[in-house]
């Protein structure tokens, strides 16, 4: 249940976080000059590997936030405030369908558009689909095969660039997702304002 004390201590916690994130970071210098600073990744409670994801948060500079079933304390206890007195926060996370659906409806009110996403299912040829900037595609691979997945999804999640556009990607995909289950997402929402302003949603094909 959600109390005036609690969305406090939501904000707090996060603002706290928040600091920390950023003093861990490395100078921004050469690529990381031309990158969108992505300081929070939700993790879903479930997802397996944890110490090597939280490994490449650090590395990231970047802290993370668990993401357990019942999301209106993060989304409006502390998203929701932290967003409201800084509209350019952008979000990072790897969780469920289900997750993703909403963080998204909530975050797209606050003028953030998710630029990178990627589905992780079962081993295989389909395992992974990756959407977004070219670089992403290629470094969400290349970490993969020295890292394992969920360390790459972590990391690629949380090094956008700056140029990165809109995926323009419709929630519809989400809700067979929803229903099937299993599946995992990685996926980066950022200000309109730090990314090109495409607006319209278009169906996935």
């Amino acid at each position: 249940m959600l109390t005036r004390r609690s969305v406090l201590q939501g904000c707090i916690a996060l603002a706290a976080a928040t600091r920390a994130g950023s003093a861990m970071a490395r100078p921004v210098t050469g690529e990381d000059a031309n990158s969108i600073r992505v300081t929070t990744l939700l993790v879903d409670a479930r997802t397996g590997d944890r110490a090597a994801i939280r490994r490449a948060a650090d590395l990231a500079g970047a802290h993370v936030l668990d993401v357990g079933t019942d999301l209106a304390p993060l989304l409006y206890g502390t998203l929701v405030c932290h967003w409201r007195n800084d509209m350019a926060y952008p979000l990072a996370g790897l969780t469920s369908a289900a997750s993703l659906f909403y963080l998204e409806r909530v975050a797209f009110d606050w003028g953030l558009r998710t630029v990178y996403l990627g589905r992780h299912g079962d081993n295989g040829p389909d395992a992974h689909r990756i959407d977004g900037p070219e670089c992403m595609v290629i470094g969400f691979a290349a970490r993969a095969r020295l890292e394992g997945w969920r360390s790459a999804a972590a990391s690629t999640s949380l090094r956008v660039p700056a140029s990165a556009r809109p995926l323009g990607i419709s929630q519809e995909h989400l809700v067979p997702e929803m229903l099937r289950g299993g599946a995992l997402f990685s996926w980066t929402l950022v200000p309109v304002a730090s990314a090109a302003r495409t607006m319209t949603l278009e169906p996935r094909t």
